[in-house]
């Protein structure tokens, strides 16, 4: 899928042969500045997950996104959005998120929720994501955060409008 300048996204799973500068990007962008050890426990790799890595002409990494397996089969949860301070604005952020809530519907699951940072909030908002409960403190980053959820597809009898539709995102690349 084509984001930004140039940019594409491809999905990969953990055992992409790139996925150190996956936990480099990551680390860099979400936890560096919130004083976490690059050897902490922040990444927790867990079995069927996949990514969404958008990368620029040359093949650098400029955004990441993870998909990680719910509680149950119709949810999944989205982990890890992280898009480089200079490649933000340009819409790297939603693309990403729209590329999991597409792989997500596509295995079946009808909602994706996530913990966003309250300096994120916004940006989920516009994406039709919908708070659940109130602000908590996270363990790890000491950051503020609010857990956040979105339906993918109306229940049995249910009609979707609006923000709460997800987009299809065409031309992503499964490496």
């Amino acid at each position: 899928m084509s984001a930004g300048s140039g940019s594409e996204i491809v999905i990969v799973d953990e055992r992409w042969e790139r996925m150190g500068e996956v936990l480099g990007h990551c680390y860099e962008v979400l936890y560096r500045s919130c004083g976490v050890l690059p050897a902490g426990d922040w990444f927790c790799p867990t079995t069927g997950c996949e990514l969404a890595v958008a990368l620029d002409p040359r093949g650098a990494i400029l955004g990441t996104a993870r998909l990680l397996p719910g509680d149950n089969d119709r949810e999944k949860q989205i982990r890890h959005v992280a898009v480089r301070p200079e490649s933000r604005g340009c819409g790297l952020g939603k693309a990403l998120v729209a590329t999991l809530e597409w792989r997500a519907a596509d295995d079946g699951a009808d909602t994706v929720w996530l913990n966003a940072r309250e300096s994120a909030i916004s940006f989920y908002q516009r994406l039709g994501f919908v708070a659940e409960g109130g602000l908590f403190d996270s363990g790890l980053t000491r950051l503020r955060h609010l857990r956040m959820r979105k339906r993918l597809r109306p229940a049995f009898g249910e009609a979707m409008t609006g923000a709460s539709s997800f987009c299809r995102v065409p031309n992503i690349h499964a490496i």
